[in-house]
C-alpha cells in the first residue's frame, strides 16, 4: 500500500482511544457514584439498577466514540507534506509539510508492546504540541512512515506520488551508522543507584501520608511503639529509605533500561525504556547547549551525566535531553566529541574572587536558620534541639557551591559557565545560540563589587538560564561585552 494512499492506523487505536476517553471519566463517575451511595440515595433497587444501567451506557458510549474516532483518523503522504484528516462530529485536516518536521518519535507503553504496535509523535520545530499523534501502528509502518518524512524531504511531488518506497522495516536507516552507544548494565544500575528518585518517592510517601494521617489510630500506635521507641523509630525509618531507594533505583532502570544512542548523519536517535519503550530523535542542527552534570553522589567516583538542551523538541516541555546517562568524566569529552564535534572545548575555568564564598555560605546558613527557628516554634519536642545541627552542613554546602562556580570564553566561539544548585554542571554554549545575556548587580553585590551573569538559550516558551552567581564585577562586564562583539568574527 503506497504511503500516499489514506490509511488508518491499527485496530487497537479505537479500544485505546476509548480508554483514554473512559479514563478521564472515571475520576467524576467515582465521585458521583461514591456520593449517592453515602447519601443514601441508592437503597431501592430500582435507583442502583438505574445508576448501574447509566453508568455502563457511558461506557459502552466512551468506547464506541472512540471507535468512531478511529474510523475518522486517516493519515498519508502527498505532495512532500503530511496530511491527518480526524474528527467525529467535525472533520478537521492538517497538512503539515516535511521540511517544517523537526522529529517523529516512537513510544511503546505496555499495552502497546503486547499488541506489538508503537505510538508515533510528530512534532515541528517551536511547536508547543505534537502536530500529529498516531495512536497505534506496527512497528514496520511507522518505520516506513518515518523513513519517508525525515529521509525523503527533497524528493519532488511525482516522485513521491509515483513511486512508492520499498523499504523493508529496519531501512530507514539505510546508511551504517556513524556511532553507536549502549549502556551497560552495570553502568544502568550505578546510575540509578545514585539519581535523585529517592526523594521523589520519599514526596510521594509524605503525600499518601498526608492523605491518611486523620484516619490513623494514634494512640494505639504509640501505645505499641512505648515498649521500644528509640530502636523501632529508627528501624523502621531505615527501612521507609531502603525501600524508598529501591523503588527510586527501579524506577530509574525501568525508564532507562535498554538505553542506545545512534548518530546518523546529522540525527541522534536515542531508545531507552523497559517498561515503556520510547524512541527519540534530535536534530544536531537544534542543540542550543550540552551540559556535563556531576551529582553530589556521582562526584566522588568521577561519574558524570551529559545532557543536550534543544530548540523544538524536549526543551518545549521544559526539560533537556540526557545523552549519556553515565560516564566517567574522563571520557566524557572523547564521547561528546563523537557525537558533537568541536561543542565541547577543554579550557581552564576562571574561578570566583575569595570574597563572594561568604555569599555563597551565608545564604544557606540564613536558611538553616530560619528552619532551626521554625522548628523551635512549632514543637516542644526534645528532639528539636537537632535542627541546629543543620547549619554546619549548610554552610558547607555554601562553601561547595561557591568552589564550583567559574567561567571562559574559548575564542570567539563557546561560551562556558559552571555552577552548582545541587549538582555540579559545567555548561558549553555556541555564541551563536545565545539568545540574549543579561549582567545584575544586587544592592547587596555592589559593596564587595560582585555581579550575577546569565545566557539564555532557546529552550521551552521563555527559553533556558545559565548563570553563574557572585563574579568580579569586571569579569561580568567582560562576559556581557564578548557576547555583543560583532558575530562574523566566529566564522
Amino acid at each position: 500500500m503506497k504511503m500516499s494512499e489514506p490509511r488508518r492506523m491499527h485496530p487497537i487505536a479505537a479500544l485505546l482511544s476509548g480508554l483514554r476517553a473512559l479514563r478521564e471519566m472515571l475520576l467524576p463517575l467515582a465521585i458521583l457514584f461514591i456520593s449517592s451511595l453515602f447519601k443514601g440515595e441508592m437503597n431501592e433497587g430500582k435507583d442502583l439498577l438505574w445508576r448501574f444501567g447509566s453508568t455502563g451506557i457511558i461506557v459502552v458510549g466512551t468506547l464506541l466514540w472512540g471507535f468512531l474516532a478511529w474510523r475518522r483518523y486517516r493519515y498519508s503522504v502527498e505532495e512532500g507534506e503530511l496530511r491527518v484528516e480526524h474528527g467525529v462530529l467535525v472533520k478537521k485536516r492538517n497538512f503539515i509539510a516535511k521540511q517544517r518536521i523537526q522529529t517523529v518519535d516512537f513510544a511503546e507503553p505496555l499495552l502497546h508492546r503486547l499488541f506489538g504496535v508503537v505510538k508515533v509523535t510528530v512534532e515541528t520545530a517551536g511547536g508547543e504540541k505534537p502536530e500529529a499523534v498516531l495512536t497505534a501502528v506496527t512497528r514496520e509502518e511507522a518505520e516506513r512512515l518515518k523513513q519517508e518524512l525525515m529521509f525523503n524531504r527533497n524528493a519532488n511531488a511525482d516522485a513521491v506520488q509515483g513511486e512508492e518506497t520499498k523499504a523493508s522495516p529496519g531501512e530507514c536507516a539505510e546508511t551504517e551508522p556513524d556511532f553507536v552507544y549502549r549502556l551497560p548494565v552495570k553502568r544502568l544500575v550505578i546510575y540509578g543507584a545514585t539519581s535523585g528518585g529517592l526523594g521523589i518517592v520519599l514526596s510521594l510517601f509524605a503525600a499518601g501520608f498526608s492523605q491518611i494521617s486523620n484516619e490513623l489510630p494514634y494512640d494505639r500506635i504509640f501505645a505499641f511503639f512505648n515498649h521500644f521507641v528509640l530502636s523501632a523509630l529508627l528501624i523502621l525509618a531505615f527501612l521507609i529509605l531502603l525501600v524508598a531507594w529501591f523503588l527510586g533505583v527501579a524506577g530509574v532502570m525501568l525508564k532507562y533500561g535498554g538505553f542506545t544512542l545512534t548518530k546518523t548523519g546529522d540525527k541522534l536517535l536515542i531508545s531507552r525504556g523497559w517498561l515503556e519503550r520510547r524512541q527519540l530523535t534530535v536534530s544536531m542542527k537544534r542543540v542550543q547547549a550540552v551540559r556535563i552534570t556531576e551529582g553530589l553522589l556521582r562526584q566522588p567516583f568521577g561519574l558524570v551525566t551529559v545532557q543536550v538542551d534543544t530548540a523544538g523538541y524536549g526543551a518545549a516541555k521544559g526539560e533537556t535531553t540526557v545523552l549519556f546517562p553515565l560516564l566517567r568524566r574522563t571520557e566524557a569529552f572523547m564521547m561528546i566529541e563523537r557525537v558533537l564535534p568541536g561543542f565541547c572545548v577543554q579550557t581552564d575555568l576562571q574561578s570566583l574572587p575569595r570574597r563572594a564564598a561568604g555569599y555563597y555560605m551565608l545564604r544557606w546558613g540564613i536558611i538553616a536558620l530560619a528552619v532551626c527557628f521554625a522548628t523551635f516554634l512549632w514543637t516542644t519536642n526534645p528532639w528539636r534541639y537537632g535542627a541546629v545541627l543543620l547549619i554546619l552542613p549548610a554552610v558547607l554546602f555554601g562553601w561547595l557551591q561557591y568552589r564550583a562556580g567559574g567561567f571562559a570564553m574559548h575564542g570567539h566561539k563557546t561560551l562556558v559557565l559552571r555552577s552548582r544548585r545541587i549538582a555540579k554542571t559545567t555548561s558549553f554554549i555556541p555564541r551563536r545560540r545565545i539568545q540574549f545575556a543579561y549582567l545584575r548587580r544586587m544592592p547587596w553585590q555592589r559593596p564587595a563589587h560582585l555581579a550575577s551573569y546569565a545566557a539564555v538559550i532557546v529552550s521551552g516558551k521563555s527559553g533556558a538560564k545559565l548563570a553563574v552567581q557572585h563574579i568580579e564585577e569586571t569579569d561580568g562586564q567582560r562576559l556581557y561585552d564578548w557576547i555583543r562583539t560583532d558575530r562574523k568574527r566566529e566564522e
